[in-house]
């Protein structure tokens, strides 16, 4: 329950922040798509995990206030995630996990502005964009996967659940 708490109190500041990366630079308000990140944790092969929190509050955080490195469409993943495609025009970014997973999110959205000063995205939303997860990847550059059975210390991690600190997958079975 603490979890879904702290995710109800920080939604709201994920929800609309501004971003000068946008636009060629001209800056814009971006928010997070709905169902833009995984409802789900990532296992991946070098033996790293993402868990939700960390894929929709950090990365996601990170991504929506301009905090990421815009890469080219030959350093993106070919494909994404439920079968996402970014459109030409789309922003391709990148946002590094502290345990060094790779979050490659794309942008969408319109440029009608020419130049925006940050603003309160909340009052004034100018050069509107979403962003969407498309992968993440592992610090060997393979592919992470989603794990939809995961029970909730791998979903949600150990913050605010004491049950959690110390969780193993061999506890889940898994």
């Amino acid at each position: 329950m603490r979890s879904f708490n702290l995710i109800a109190a920080v939604l709201p500041a994920l929800a609309v922040a501004f971003d000068g990366h946008l636009c060629n630079g001209a800056g814009g308000c971006s928010m997070l798509a709905e169902g833009a990140a995984s409802n789900h944790p990532f296992r991946c092969p070098d033996g790293s995990r993402q868990n939700t929190m960390q894929t929709q509050i950090v990365s996601g955080r990170n991504i929506t206030v301009g905090y990421y490195e815009v890469v080219s469409r030959e350093e993106f993943p070919a494909t994404c995630l439920n079968g996402a495609v970014p459109g030409d025009a789309d922003t391709l970014a990148l946002a590094v996990s502290v345990d060094g997973l790779k979050n490659y999110w794309f942008s969408s959205g319109e440029c009608t502005d020419l130049k925006v000063e940050a603003v309160d995205c909340y009052g004034y939303y100018k050069n509107p964009h979403r962003y969407d997860l498309c992968q993440v990847v592992d610090t060997n550059g393979e592919l992470c996967v989603a794990n939809p059975s995961a029970g909730d210390c791998e979903r949600y991690g150990d913050y605010g659940r004491p049950e959690c600190v110390g969780w193993t997958p061999e506890q889940d079975g898994q």
